[in-house]
């Protein structure tokens, strides 16, 4: 995974279009790091790194990841990472064992709330 950034506007700007992956979200609670989500992009229009992770951050998303994101009035509270992989079998394969070997909140809990992530 690439180096953690700061979930911003101008952070998933230049994020380059088009790169299919999968990408972290991490919430940064009184100082812990904590991965909120792992998701993956196509790299297709529509589903790539660049838009997945600007749906989340405006909170266009499915996943409650993004309301939670797009109501945070805290700066340096969401970060994002990502890799890039072109197989779309092995993008699946990796996402799935991430999942399952991290547990992030907002997969395994649907409807997580933000309680979920340590806010209150």
């Amino acid at each position: 995974m690439s180096m953690p950034q700061e979930m911003t506007d101008a952070n998933l700007r230049s994020i380059p279009s088009g790169l299919s992956g999968i990408y972290a979200i991490y919430h940064n609670f009184d100082g812990e790091i904590d991965t909120a989500y792992v998701g993956r992009a196509k790299g297709t229009p529509g589903s790539c790194i660049k838009t997945r992770l600007q749906k989340h951050f405006s909170g266009q998303d499915k996943q409650r990841i993004g309301s939670v994101i797009s109501t945070s009035q805290k700066e340096k509270e969401f970060f994002f990472s990502y890799e890039v992989i072109e197989t779309y079998e092995e993008l699946k394969r990796i996402e799935k064992s991430e999942i399952v070997n991290i547990l992030p909140a907002g997969n395994v809990q649907r409807n997580f709330k933000i309680e979920d992530l340590g806010i209150e």
